[in-house]
């Protein structure tokens, strides 16, 4: 939510382009003075199915990982179909899906490395 207010992205449904009252920018150009920030980007309904990639990290790294890429597989078909609803409504375009995927897989990816390093030093001063 703190990213999503801080963002100048607007809408599709926002821009002149279709019907709206804001111009297409680029992703970090500057606002005109008399428009405000569009707070629309990352798309929030594919962050919903995007954040269950730290399931697929679990997995992974689990007893169960044979059960990771299926895992995986089923997360980005719920996630890009619940993006694909907002894209349809003009919510959101393409762009703001993909975008929030990358953020999601990198951001969790983050945390896995992060954890993976911290816990195998952690048990290795346990041996």
């Amino acid at each position: 939510n703190l990213i999503k207010r801080s963002s100048n992205s607007a809408c599709s449904w926002d821009l002149v382009d279709f019907g709206g009252r804001y111009p297409h920018l680029s992703w970090f150009g500057a606002l005109p003075p008399a428009i405000a920030p569009g707070h629309c980007w990352p798309a929030a309904f594919s962050l919903s199915g995007f954040v269950l990639f730290a399931v697929y990290f679990y997995l992974y790294d689990s007893a169960h990982a044979r059960f990771a890429t299926l895992a995986l597989v089923f997360i980005l078909i719920y996630a890009n179909a619940l993006g694909f609803v907002q894209v349809m409504r003009g919510a959101h375009g393409l762009s703001h899906q993909l975008w929030t995927g990358f953020f999601c897989w990198y951001l969790s990816l983050a945390c896995y490395w992060i954890y993976a390093r911290t816990a195998r030093k952690t048990w290795a001063a346990l041996k």
